[in-house]
């Protein structure tokens, strides 16, 4: 017969084996559980990259500038230097680009503040305009105006 030694060690033994079956099925679960959710990231990852694609496409075709806008963007914060200046931007692409997108050459230079000196190359000639950048307060709004002038005068400007 068995002792009741011999049982409790049986006993143990069967408690023991339970507990660490318990142990391994719940690490197999996790493990399990894991790979549904790695797996599940992949996708997600996949999904996310198709539509960072798509919203970059779009954001392209929102960036997209136009002829006037290029030209303006180059003359004033290409060649001026200027960081930013829209109002003088707009002048550029409301009031010259017909004048100058045929030309083989466009410069501008900045004299002051509120002035400028645009010059390009017009059927073979060089053609010159001092625009000045004026504030009216009543309106509060800034406005340009162009004058032609000769080369001659751009040296009083520009030393």
């Amino acid at each position: 017969m068995i002792s009741s030694r011999q049982s409790n060690r049986f006993r143990k033994g069967i408690s023991m084996g339970m507990i660490t079956g318990k142990i391994v099925t719940n690490l197999i679960m996790l493990f399990v559980f894991s790979i549904f959710q790695l797996s599940g990231c992949n996708s997600k990852d996949e999904s996310n990259k198709v539509d960072n694609t798509t919203k970059g496409d779009s954001q392209e075709q929102d960036t997209a500038l136009s002829p006037e806008e290029i030209l303006s963007a180059t003359l004033v914060q290409g060649i001026a230097g200027e960081d930013d200046d829209p109002d003088l931007e707009a002048f550029i692409e409301e009031d010259l680009y017909g004048e100058l997108k045929n030309s083989k050459a466009v410069t501008i230079d900045r004299v002051s503040s509120s002035m400028y000196v645009v010059e390009f190359e017009n059927l073979g000639q060089m053609k010159s305009y001092l625009i000045r950048k004026f504030y009216n307060p009543q309106k509060d709004e800034y406005f340009f105006e162009k004058t032609t002038f000769d080369s001659d005068i751009k040296k009083q400007f520009l030393k």
